[in-house]
């Protein structure tokens, strides 16, 4: 038995020299998957949040809507039904490197942001404005 620990002592030892000597390995570096895209289908909802020169109810309160950004552009139209002169008001829209979008200053706008799959933002019609969101592949 005495054998036996004399044996086992040197290689504890011996390890624990190696343990204190050996280098620190680098950390695990992970694959980089590159910046979220906003690129995908969006599905989502606009709700009324003003109206101009009239009541909110000519507005409508919700509307369910779909669209698709696709290298970093999307277009996006807007029913209008109480504006007889513009029944469709229509935004294409491009997304900046940081996620977020306007259109040009005017009577009639669009603007917000996209980030991990969300898109929200506002649309100023000529009658009627909506917040809107939307989420990539969900659903509302």
């Amino acid at each position: 038995m005495r054998r036996f620990v004399f044996v086992l002592l040197p290689l504890m030892a011996a390890c624990s020299q190696q343990s204190d000597s050996a280098p620190q390995l680098p950390p695990v570096q992970r694959a980089s998957t590159g910046p979220d895209t906003p690129d995908g289908l969006y599905n989502g909802q606009l709700v009324a949040s003003g109206s101009v020169g009239g009541s909110l109810e000519m507005c409508g309160y919700t509307d369910r809507f779909q669209l698709e950004i696709r290298n970093g552009k999307f277009r996006f139209t807007l029913s209008q039904p109480t504006v007889p002169y513009r029944r469709r008001l229509v935004f294409d829209v491009t997304v900046a490197p940081d996620g977020s979008f306007a259109t040009s200053p005017g009577p009639t706008s669009m603007k917000g942001f996209v980030t991990l799959g969300h898109l929200q933002g506002q649309v100023v019609g000529d009658a009627c404005s909506f917040d809107i969101q939307a989420d990539r592949n969900g659903t509302w």
